[in-house]
């Protein structure tokens, strides 16, 4: 039987050669191409890296340049403000704590004195930041107009007045404008021992012989969304006596701020616990606890929960009076 020998064909060696070499050929010209592309896209990363680094300049620019005019815009709102010891001059006993949400605030104080009255108020306007700086502002004029130019005195026409000046100021009878100003005033009269308030949704709290009592606003705002023309804010006399009365008024940021060991208000119940518990404290103390307390109390309590921003401007007015 005969043997069947596979024949073996030998290639030669320059077809091996060729082979490679056409390989290596097409291996480089797909490493050029994907060079190629990545250079491309590289290009394309550092030209979106160049014009992101170029809006981040510029939003920087803008930035600082808001940074800057909020900054001046805080001098001259603090400008407008009466300083401390202006009205300690009058109010020994008396003490102011503000705690703007956003550097300027919509809240603000008043203080003037005309003829044989000391007029201090708590003003909580519509918004916070630029927009309630500027409603400030116009409510700090309207009231030098009307105490000093127009010679109001009484506290329950001064918010009347109050009223139709920011509907005139902000064209309220013709625009679907419908900002406002919620406002705690006082007339201090001391040639008679009294102390007259007028509050526009927003109270007085004083505390006489360790009582502590709440005359609450009337529920109307200054300007804002009612409809009527004229308002009749009621006013109310406390009369003071030969041991210490301490007032306060206040707007809502204290006690709509959230924190505590759930998250919650702050609340008026506690807050005027808190005022019955340091009202014999010295004025200065008191700020002090008060701005303490409520910083503690953004922090929730909690060290392993996340701090509470402040949600809201934040006044508080304090001052101690005794009967001559």
């Amino acid at each position: 039987m005969s043997t069947v020998v596979p024949v073996v064909v030998a290639w030669p060696v320059s077809y091996w050669i060729i082979f490679y070499y056409k390989k290596v050929k097409q291996q480089n010209h797909e490493i050029e191409e994907k060079n190629d592309k990545l250079l491309k896209f590289n290009e394309e990363i550092a030209a979106q890296r160049d014009l992101l680094e170029t809006k981040n300049t510029k939003i920087e620019c803008i930035n600082n340049d808001l940074t800057e005019s909020i900054a001046y815009a805080q001098h001259i709102q603090q400008a407008m403000l009466s300083p401390l010891p202006r009205i300690q001059a009058h109010l020994p006993q008396s003490f102011v704590l503000l705690k703007p949400r956003n550097v300027v605030s919509g809240d603000f104080y008043w203080f003037k004195v005309v003829q044989n009255k000391i007029f201090i108020a708590a003003i909580d306007c519509t918004g916070h930041g630029v927009p309630g700086a500027l409603m400030s502002m116009t409510g700090n004029n309207l009231l030098n107009d009307i105490v000093e130019t127009q010679g109001t005195t009484q506290p329950q026409e001064i918010l009347n007045q109050l009223h139709l000046g920011v509907k005139k100021a902000l064209q309220q009878d013709e625009t679907n404008n419908r900002d406002g100003m919620d406002a705690a005033l006082c007339a201090i009269n001391l040639s008679t021992n009294t102390v007259e308030f007028t509050g526009a949704k927003r109270p007085l709290v004083y505390i006489q012989n360790h009582t502590l009592y709440e005359i609450k606003g009337d529920i109307m705002p200054i300007g804002g969304e009612w409809n009527k023309d004229e308002r009749k804010f009621a006013c109310h006399t406390i009369a003071l006596n030969h041991e210490p009365t301490t007032f306060y008024m206040f707007s809502d940021g204290y006690q709509d701020q959230f924190g505590g060991s759930r998250g919650k208000k702050f609340m008026k119940k506690r807050l005027k616990q808190l005022l019955l518990d340091i009202h014999l404290k010295p004025m200065d103390e008191q700020k002090q606890i008060l701005d303490d307390t409520i910083l503690q109390w953004m922090k929730r309590e909690n060290p392993h929960l996340q701090t509470e921003q402040q949600i809201d401007d934040i006044l508080l007015i304090g001052f101690r009076l005794t009967a001559k």
